[in-house]
């Protein structure tokens, strides 16, 4: 863990397939969906930003 902060809490995790950064975050879905397309957004014009992966039970917004 690299940080928890009650509601926020931060991962690294090391796995086959790569280096990844867990988040948890308490947002509401509105709130979700805007980060995910302005994250999607920046990225799509030139912008390097981590990128948004889905859990594999669920689809992305």
């Amino acid at each position: 863990m690299i940080s928890d902060k009650g509601k926020k809490a931060v991962w690294s995790i090391k796995a086959e397939k790569g280096d990844f950064i867990l988040k948890k975050l308490a947002i509401d879905e509105e709130r979700l969906k805007f980060m995910v397309y302005a994250i999607n957004y920046l990225r799509a014009n030139g912008v390097h930003t981590p990128e948004i992966k889905k859990r594999l039970t669920e689809k992305i917004m």
